[in-house]
C-alpha cells in the first residue's frame, strides 16, 4: 500500500501529561516512523507509514489523558524514508505555549504510594506523566525536567531506566524521582530545631495533640490541625488572626466527606478530579465537626480531598479530617518558601518543608456548585492558566487588573494567559508577586508595548500603566464585563448586571451596582442602584453598622438610632450624613452589608464577604421562596436608579422572620436584574444577560438570578471558568485590547 507522510502541529494543554510518550507508543506499536518533539508552544510530530496505520495514529491522537487541543495544523510532505519513531530534543521556546497545570495524584501512583513492595512505598513526592507538579515548578516551556526546578534533582539508574523505557509509566516523565535521587522532606520544631523521625507518624502523633502544622505542598504551605479539636482549632483562629474567616477541611475519602455534608454526583466529580479543588458543601444536620469554629455563619463546608501522596500519607495516619488553610495573613499571597513562612512562625507548632523550589505559588482552588452548573469562585491550583479565545491577538498585551486579588493577564496568540491572584498590591508581598508574574510573561514572551489598566487614577496598577509606550484605561465594571465575555467568546451587544463592592465610576464616584448596555467596544451605564452613604469613608466597610444607619437614616430619618444597636457616636454619625459631605456608593456589596447588620446585628467584618455568606446562610432556596408566594419588587426603578427605599421599608417590616426578610431582599435584587434586563432587551433586542462582579460568589444571588432568568426566556452567562471578582479584571482588559 501507498506510504504516507504528514506534518502536525498540535497546539493547547499538549505538554506536561505525557503526549510525546503517548504518540511514540502509539506510533511504534502501529509500525510507523518520523519523530515527536515540543516546539515550546506546540508539539510537532513527524508520522510516516502505511496509509491505514497513519488513520488509525490520527484517531487515537484524540484519547490522550488530560490533552485539551485547541488547534491543530497538518501537511502532507513527500516521503523520507524513516526507519523508526523517536522522541527528539526540544526546539527553541516560541511564545504562545500553553503551561499545563498542577494535577493531583492519579490512582496508579496511588496505588504504588500504599504498596509496601514497590520502591516507591511512602515516598511523599511520587508522581508520572500523568499526574503531579507542573505550572508552579516551571521556569519557561518547554516543559523539560531542565526548565523546570527539578533540574537539580539527578535521576538515580533506577529512575533513569524507567526515564528511557517506553514500557514503563514513566517513560520521559519529567518529575521523575524517587526515595533515593528525588525531593527530601526536612522537619523542625516551633525553635526550629529539626527532627529526625518518620515523617507521617511524628506528623499524627503532632496533630492528635492537638498542635499546628505548616505543611509545604505542590503550590505553597498551608497550615493544619485536627479538625475535630476545638482547642487547637480556637489557637489557630486566634495566632493567625482570623476570627471568622471559614476553614477549609482536607477529609481523608469522599465516603468521609459525605458523612458530614450533602455531595452529589457533581460536586464529587470535582472533589475527585485532576485540580482537586475546594467544593462548597451544605453540611449535614448530623455533621460532628465543630461547624462554629470551622465556618461560622456561614451554610457551608469547604471540602477538599488528598491531592498529593504526602496529604494522603497524612491523612491516612489519623483518624480524623484536618484543617486545610493557606499559611498567608489576610491580604498577602500564600507563603512558597522557608523565609516566608519563617515570617509565619508564631502560628505554627511543627514546620514540614522540602527542598523543591516553588517558582510560582498557587492557593487552592474554591469551586461551588448552583443548579447544575459549578462555577470558579478562585481560579488557582489544579486550572489552566490559559483561556482560549476565537480571535488572535497582532501582538502581547498586558491587563494590569485591579488592586485588590490582583493578578496581571497576557494576551498572546489566541489566548490570555492568567497566572493566580497575588492579593492586594499594597502589601509588599503581593506586590513582589504581581512583579514576578510580569517579569514571567517578559522572560517567556517577550516584551509587550500596550497595556491596559483600571481607570482609577490611585490603583499602583494604574500607574504601572505609564512604564508602557501604548496604555488605555478602562472603567472596573465595563472590564468585569468583558471578563466574562472574554470567558465566553462573546463579541456582539450584551446587557451586563455587575454588582460588587466597588469600582471607581467615569464620573469619578464609586459605583458597584450597575446595569450596563456594553459590547467589546464600549458601553453605557443605563441603570445604577440608588447611591448610599459611605459614613466615615473607608471606615464604613470595616464597620458596616455605619452602612446600615446611612440606608436607614435615607428611608426613617433619625428614628435609625433607635432601630438599631447604635455603636458609640452614632448622633454624630447622624449629624454627617446630614450635612450630607461623606462619599457614596451606588454598591450591592455595600447594600448587602448594610442589610447585614439589619438582620444579623452585625458590626464588624473580618473579612471581604462575610456579610454576603451570613445572609446567604439565612436565605431560603429559590424553589422554597417560590413556594412562599411572596412578591419581591423592593427595587423599584426611578428613571435610571433602583431605589432601595421600598426594599427596606420591606425588610423592616419582616425583621421578625430573618429568613422571610433576607429571601425577599435577595429576590428583589435578583427580579430588579430582570426588569432591567427586559427593559434593555425591548429597546435593543434580544441580548443575553451578563451577571457578573464579586456578589455573585453569592450562591443564592446568583440562584435566584439564574432562576428568574429562566422564567423570563432570558439568554444569560455567568462565570464558570473564572472567578466573578477582581482577580480576573485583567482578563477583561486585554479583551478591550483585542478588539481596540
Amino acid at each position: 500500500m501507498e506510504k504516507q507522510h504528514y506534518h502536525i502541529t498540535l497546539h493547547g494543554i499538549v505538554q506536561g501529561i505525557g503526549f510525546r510518550p503517548f504518540v511514540y507508543c502509539q506510533a511504534t506499536e502501529l509500525g510507523l516512523g518520523g519523530f515527536v518533539r515540543n516546539d515550546g508552544s506546540s508539539v510537532f510530530i513527524a508520522i510516516e507509514g502505511q496509509h491505514h496505520a497513519i488513520e488509525s495514529f490520527f484517531a487515537r491522537l484524540k484519547d490522550v489523558p488530560k490533552a485539551r487541543i485547541s488547534a491543530q495544523e497538518m501537511r502532507k510532505m513527500p516521503l523520507v524514508g524513516y526507519d523508526s519513531f523517536q522522541i527528539a530534543q526540544s526546539a527553541t521556546f516560541a511564545p504562545n505555549a500553553e503551561i499545563p497545570p498542577d494535577f493531583a495524584i492519579c490512582p496508579e501512583c496511588l496505588a504504588e504510594f500504599n504498596d509496601p513492595n514497590n520502591r516507591r512505598y511512602h515516598y511523599p513526592f511520587i508522581s508520572c506523566a500523568q499526574c503531579g507538579a507542573r505550572a508552579s515548578i516551571i521556569a519557561h516551556a518547554p516543559f523539560e525536567r531542565e526548565n523546570t526546578s527539578m533540574r537539580s534533582f539527578r535521576m538515580c539508574p533506577e529512575c533513569e531506566r524507567e526515564y528511557n523505557d517506553p514500557n514503563a509509566r514513566r517513560f520521559h516523565s519529567q518529575l521523575n524521582s524517587c526515595a533515593q535521587c528525588g525531593v527530601q522532606i526536612a522537619m523542625f520544631d516551633s525553635c526550629h530545631n529539626p527532627i529526625n523521625a518518620e515523617p507521617f507518624a511524628c506528623i499524627a502523633s503532632c496533630l492528635n495533640e492537638g498542635k499546628i502544622i505548616a505543611l509545604k505542598g505542590i503550590g505553597g504551605f498551608a497550615l493544619l490541625c485536627a479538625a475535630d479539636n476545638q482547642a487547637a482549632l480556637q489557637a489557630l483562629r486566634a495566632r493567625k488572626n482570623r476570627p471568622t474567616k471559614p476553614f477549609a477541611v482536607m477529609f481523608s475519602s469522599l465516603e468521609a466527606v459525605c458523612q458530614m455534608a450533602h455531595c452529589g454526583a457533581r460536586e464529587s466529580t470535582l472533589l475527585q478530579s485532576s485540580a482537586a479543588p475546594i467544593v462548597l458543601l451544605s453540611p449535614r444536620n448530623d455533621c460532628a465537626l465543630p461547624l462554629a469554629l470551622l465556618s461560622p455563619n456561614t451554610p457551608y463546608i469547604g471540602a477538599i480531598l488528598p491531592y498529593t501522596a504526602l496529604h494522603y500519607g497524612i491523612l491516612q495516619s489519623v483518624p480524623f479530617p484536618v484543617v486545610f488553610t493557606s499559611a498567608n495573613l489576610s491580604g498577602e499571597p500564600i507563603a512558597s518558601d522557608d523565609e516566608q513562612i519563617a515570617a509565619l512562625s508564631g502560628i505554627y507548632d511543627m514546620l514540614i518543608t522540602h527542598n523543591l523550589p516553588i517558582l510560582t505559588a498557587h492557593d487552592d482552588s474554591v469551586v461551588a456548585v448552583v443548579g447544575e452548573d459549578a462555577h470558579c469562585l478562585r481560579r488557582s491550583r489544579g486550572y489552566p492558566l490559559l483561556l482560549s479565545l476565537a480571535q488572535s491577538f497582532a501582538s502581547p498585551v498586558i491587563g494590569l487588573g485591579s488592586e485588590q486579588k490582583s493578578a496581571p493577564a497576557l494576551g498572546i496568540g489566541a489566548s490570555i494567559l492568567l497566572p493566580p491572584p497575588v492579593g492586594e498590591l499594597s502589601r509588599p508581598m503581593s506586590h513582589a508577586r504581581y512583579t514576578q508574574s510580569l517579569a514571567f510573561f517578559e522572560r517567556c514572551f517577550g516584551k509587550s508595548d500596550y497595556a491596559i489598566a483600571d481607570l482609577h487614577p490611585r490603583y499602583t496598577s494604574h500607574s504601572l500603566a505609564h512604564n508602557y509606550k501604548k496604555r488605555a484605561f478602562i472603567q472596573h465594571h465595563y472590564a468585569h464585563t468583558l471578563a466574562l465575555m472574554a470567558e465566553h467568546n462573546l463579541s456582539g451587544h450584551v446587557i451586563s448586571a455587575v454588582f460588587d463592592g466597588s469600582g471607581y465610576g467615569e464620573d469619578k464616584t464609586i459605583w458597584g451596582g450597575e446595569i450596563l448596555l456594553a459590547d467589546t467596544h464600549s458601553f453605557v451605564r443605563a441603570f445604577h442602584l440608588r447611591p448610599m452613604s459611605l459614613l466615615g469613608g473607608e471606615k464604613a466597610i470595616e464597620q458596616p453598622v455605619r452602612l446600615a444607619l446611612a440606608l436607614l437614616f435615607e428611608v426613617v430619618g433619625e428614628d435609625a438610632l433607635r432601630l438599631l444597636d447604635c455603636p458609640q457616636g452614632a448622633e454624630q454619625l447622624y449629624a454627617l450624613w446630614r450635612k450630607g459631605s461623606v462619599p457614596r456608593a451606588s454598591s450591592v456589596g455595600r447594600l448587602f452589608d448594610a442589610v447585614c447588620v439589619i438582620l444579623c446585628g452585625t458590626l464588624h467584618v473580618s473579612y471581604d464577604g462575610e456579610c454576603g455568606l451570613m445572609l446567604e446562610a439565612l436565605c431560603m432556596n429559590p424553589s422554597e421562596w417560590e413556594r412562599e408566594g411572596r412578591a419581591a419588587d423592593g427595587l423599584p426603578l426611578c428613571g435610571e436608579m433602583f431605589d432601595y427605599v421600598p426594599l427596606v421599608q420591606g425588610i423592616l417590616a419582616l425583621r421578625s422572620q430573618p429568613r422571610l426578610a433576607a429571601s425577599y431582599f435577595i429576590a428583589s435584587l435578583a427580579n430588579a436584574v430582570v426588569s432591567a434586563a427586559q427593559i434593555l432587551r425591548n429597546a435593543h433586542g434580544d441580548l443575553p444577560l451578563l451577571l457578573c462582579g464579586g456578589c455573585f460568589c453569592n450562591q443564592k444571588l446568583l440562584a435566584y438570578c439564574k432562576a428568574a432568568c429562566k422564567a423570563h426566556g432570558i439568554p444569560f452567562f455567568a462565570h464558570q471558568k473564572l472567578a466573578p471578582t477582581d482577580s480576573s479584571l485583567a482578563v477583561g482588559q486585554v479583551y478591550y485590547a483585542l478588539h481596540d
